[in-house]
């Protein structure tokens, strides 16, 4: 049975014939080129492909198993990898290689249902079969072109946190251009885009802050854009949101606030919490003065009160101090006058 005949809304493919495994092992005779496709059994596929090669030639084959982009390469890329090895004029058609048993699989695998890194990997996989004198492109040299990819961005190596740390460090310092460069160079490399996602959303509270608090709503949605969309296209809401914290106006006071907080929590330890701040639930704790003299904000002119929200011992300690930029000024120009209203009897 031929793939596009399956029921399954793919329309036609512009390559290699496609079969089942399971139609070839009934005894359908195709001609080549062939791709067999299988569902669940990586090994049936594998199996069928090499004795069908040895009859018709030109035969591959691709799985779901183990492999969730499998079926969306078989509709969209696996068309064009062929067409590259066919074309002449833009692709590697000149080249007369063929795909070896295998090979697509490999292809499918490292692609991620990415185009662009599908026919980036071929590319250098022809490269290495012919410096090698080869006509078919194998697993091997399918394997060995994604990892030389991988040599410049190391993902558990030290380039990877050298890119990373020049992106954190373009946003931070409001060069749009350049974070939006380090980001491609991430994502050209195959770095997980939600790992850059979940970098952002960082950066957009530890490094915008409440300068511009919108930063972290974009970067929520850039992330939840990403992983909804999927790439390729998930590049694009990326770049939006790089574009955007780059162009934030900038502040870390909330993080320097938690750090100076943190350190006081920790050499401090527990210290008692106010009477008049307590939960008095039961008759009891209000008779040991927990709440008693609370004073209710929102009964006062502005919201603002004379009362301490801090242990005795911390007195008006200062930890969030607004910077002079973006949303922050108004930030602080309201709470010089709440800081203020707080000292007053």
């Amino acid at each position: 049975m031929l793939f596009s005949t399956l029921e399954f809304p793919v329309g036609e493919l512009n390559g290699p014939a496609v079969y089942t495994a399971d139609d070839l092992a009934a005894g359908v005779v195709p001609s080549g080129p062939v791709v067999v496709f299988d569902f669940d059994n990586y090994y049936l596929a594998g199996a069928i492909a090499e004795q069908l090669a040895k009859t018709v030639g030109d035969v591959s084959y691709v799985t779901t198993a183990g492999n969730a982009s499998a079926w969306t390469f078989m509709t969209n890329e696996l068309p064009l990898v062929h067409r590259a090895l066919a074309d002449k004029e833009r692709g590697l058609g000149d080249a007369a290689l063929k795909l070896g048993v295998g090979a697509i699989d490999e292809i499918a695998r490292y692609a991620g249902g990415d185009a662009r890194r599908a026919l980036g990997t071929l590319e250098i996989a022809a490269e290495f079969a012919q410096n090698a004198g080869a006509t078919i492109l194998t697993p091997e040299h399918i394997r060995e072109s994604a990892q030389q990819k991988a040599l410049l961005y190391d993902r558990a190596g030290e380039e990877h946190y050298n890119v990373i740390s020049a992106f954190i460090k373009s946003l931070r310092g409001s060069d749009p251009d350049a974070s939006v460069y380090w980001m491609m160079r991430m994502v050209e490399a195959g770095e997980d885009p939600l790992f850059i996602a979940r970098r952002m959303v960082i950066f957009a509270s530890e490094d915008v802050g409440n300068a511009d608090p919108r930063a972290l709503q974009v970067a929520i949605a850039v992330k939840e854009a990403v992983d909804f969309v999927g790439m390729p296209e998930g590049v694009i809401p990326l770049a939006q949101g790089v574009t955007y914290l780059a162009s934030a106006p900038k502040s870390n006071a909330s993080y320097l606030a938690m750090r100076a907080a943190a350190e006081d929590a920790k050499t401090l330890g527990a210290l008692p919490v106010p009477l008049h701040l307590r939960n008095a639930p039961t008759p009891m704790m209000k008779g040991l003065g927990y709440g008693k003299d609370y004073r209710y904000p929102h009964d006062y002119q502005g919201a603002l009160v004379a009362q301490n929200y801090l242990p005795d011992e911390l007195g008006e300690k200062i930890y969030y101090q607004p910077s002079e930029r973006g949303y922050e000024i108004r930030i602080r120009e309201f709470l010089a006058r709440a800081r203020e209203a707080r000292k007053k009897p």
